[in-house]
């Protein structure tokens, strides 16, 4: 659950501006719509409390999987992808194959937030990208508006949160909206909220049938990022039910209290715990599934042959790196990767230096004298992607 080998400068001597970059996009978008703020938000969101922070949300349906997309809190809701897209055709402009998708998600939630007048926090980076998703557990461990407290406080509990740093993070109903389906019971049969705005409610909403219509989770200030969402809480108008539980005479009602009243302490606890939710369970080092950068199958042909090439280095790092042995056939392969890169002086001498063979007793497996490292593999990985995209490219 830890953050294992995220830093804030992960990029900064392979791709310096991609923060810049996300920003810039970010603030287009916001721009065009506020509410894009509050989607980018909850996307990261869905995605860290989704097997951790690796960017399996974006991914759709493929024949060995069924995505996230689809689950009950995300379909027909999850909004962003498209900006997320974008951003991630800019960042591969000037530094291809270098960022993931789990970090653009995860600074485009930074960057939606500031856009929106809340608070700036320093997004830890590193994460590689999941190669799958889970339905299942998107259904299972994304914490439904009809949840008690208690339900809550397990919810995110389970995810190491205390139930204050689960308050801090409901906070960011303090923008976007939801739709009619997710509030229609607590405004038709709930008696814990202020009955003039049950009835505003309700023209929008009707008893049967206008499932996707939209209100404010926060009716006072719905596109600026505030404390209002607190205070609504205290005069019981909390739009979902989840909501409300903050402060029904229950124990975090006095956490409620403090961030109606202090605007600077909301702020401050809410990035602590934005920069604990984005380092939720994430794919770093060399020794996991994913890769930082890959570009996932919506780009057909150019995306797919660089995933394709990562994935099968990844594979074969993962047999060599464990056992430092490689069957005799797929030294040829190893060979052609070796002419393919010669001329590149830093993996020439990474190849140089590890070109020792030991052949096994049984004749049957050769191994390296001196195994490649996991960074050496990072570099290998990267630069064979660029080979392989630059032959396709015709480059």
């Amino acid at each position: 659950m830890g953050s294992a080998q995220l830093s804030s400068d992960y990029y900064s001597g392979t791709c310096p501006d991609v923060l810049t970059t996300i920003e810039s996009a970010v603030n287009t978008a916001v721009s065009n719509e506020a509410r894009m703020g509050a989607s980018l938000l909850r996307l990261h969101f869905h995605d860290c409390f989704v097997n951790g922070c690796d960017g399996s949300v974006l991914l759709d349906d493929t024949t060995n999987f069924t995505g996230e997309k689809t689950a009950v809190p995300n379909n027909n809701s999850l909004r962003g992808f498209d900006v997320i897209d974008t951003i991630k055709s800019q960042v591969e402009s000037t530094c291809p194959g270098v960022v993931s998708c789990a970090d653009i998600v995860a600074a485009a939630a930074l960057y939606s937030v500031v856009a929106l007048g809340g608070p700036s926090w320093t997004v830890q980076l590193g994460r590689r990208d999941s190669t799958t998703a889970s339905l299942t557990a998107a259904n299972n461990n994304i914490p439904a508006p009809t949840l008690n407290l208690s339900g809550l406080i397990t919810a995110f509990s389970n995810k190491g949160f205390s139930a204050n740093e689960m308050v801090a993070l409901s906070g960011s109903h303090t923008i976007g909206q939801a739709r009619c389906t997710s509030f229609r019971a607590r405004i038709y049969n709930e008696t814990n909220i202020d009955s003039q705005y049950a009835t505003s409610l309700q023209s929008n909403c009707p008893s049967a049938g206008g499932d996707n219509n939209l209100a404010p989770l926060d009716t006072t200030s719905p596109t600026t990022f505030d404390n209002a969402y607190f205070t609504n809480l205290q005069s019981q108008m909390g739009l979902l039910h989840s909501d409300q539980q903050l402060f029904n005479g229950g124990s975090t009602d006095s956490q409620v209290n403090t961030y109606s009243s202090n605007p600077d302490t909301f702020f401050s606890d809410f990035a602590s715990a934005m920069v604990k939710m984005g380092s939720l369970s994430p794919l770093t080092g060399t020794s996991e599934e994913g890769f930082v950068g890959k570009v996932e199958d919506e780009e057909v042909g150019l995306g797919m042959r660089r995933r394709t090439a990562a994935m099968d280095l990844s594979s074969a790092e993962e047999k060599w790196s464990t056992h430092h042995e490689v069957p005799i056939n797929v030294v040829a392969s190893f060979k052609k990767i070796k002419a393919a890169i010669d001329s590149h002086s830093q993996l020439a001498s990474i190849l140089r230096n590890s070109n020792k063979l030991v052949v096994s007793e049984d004749g049957k497996k050769i191994r390296r004298q001196h195994p490649l490292t996991g960074s050496d593999f990072n570099i290998l990985s990267w630069i064979l992607i660029y080979f392989s995209v630059a032959c396709v490219c015709g480059t």
